[in-house]
């Protein structure tokens, strides 16, 4: 397996879709290579965050608006 492999492969392995004799060929590869590690990390930690930022967007509470956009909104409105 070479990087652009890992790069495709990357999501089906984190959704667990790689079939063995690929994801033995993708963890290999990430052992090898630096770069791929380095990559798949940062990846990684994009999509904890965003993961995070999702929950915080879907909590019951709503946003906190600003008085003066309320107040814009309600003149543009008359």
């Amino acid at each position: 397996m070479n990087c652009q492999k890992v790069i495709d492969s990357l999501s089906d392995d984190l959704d667990g879709a790689l079939p063995w004799h690929r994801l033995a060929t993708f963890w290999i590869h990430l052992r090898l290579c630096p770069g791929c590690r380095n990559y798949v990390a940062s990846f990684s930690l994009t999509l904890a965050l965003v993961r995070t930022t999702a929950r915080d967007v879907t909590s019951d509470q709503p946003p906190e608006i600003p008085c003066k956009l309320v107040d814009a909104i309600q003149a543009a409105r008359k």
